[in-house]
């Protein structure tokens, strides 16, 4: 991962699979997103509301929470829901015009809770020095 994510603290949300929130940003979370990792986040976010909580909803607080504290994961994240943005308005993704809709308002929704959420001094202070400086960890691509 470019990122590291805390998982632990929240397994017991999902008895199968680790929550939406959590499966989302292990996706957004890629620096060097490729068109699978695109898809695979553009289907979830059809799938599933935006919001407040975890039922069958891809937590924005928890996301937002995370992104508060860690500029790079912010920075990371944001790229990422604009490189989907773009993806949609150039008609690279295969949706209808109201799916595709939905998809941009559920991404703008996440965009704009991490955007107003209150951040740390550490991320003030790394933002500053902004993408001059390595924010991410590179990943190696793993030979199978």
């Amino acid at each position: 991962m470019c990122h590291k994510l805390p998982l632990a603290d929240r397994l017991h949300v999902e008895p199968l699979t680790i929550p939406l929130a959590e499966l989302f940003l292990s996706k957004a979370q890629i620096v060097e997103l490729n068109r699978k990792d695109a898809l695979d986040l553009v289907t979830l976010v059809l799938d599933h509301e935006a919001g407040p909580g975890d039922e069958e909803t891809i937590n924005v607080d928890l996301i937002a929470g995370l992104c508060a504290q860690d500029w790079g994961l912010y920075t990371t994240v944001s790229m990422t829901i604009e490189k989907l943005h773009q993806l949609l308005t150039n008609e690279e993704v295969e949706l209808e015009e109201a799916l595709s809709q939905l998809v941009e308002e559920r991404l703008n929704a996440i965009q704009q809770a991490m955007d107003v959420a209150p951040k740390s001094f550490a991320w003030k202070m790394r933002a500053k020095l902004g993408t001059r400086v390595r924010w991410y960890e590179e990943v190696e691509e793993v030979q199978r």
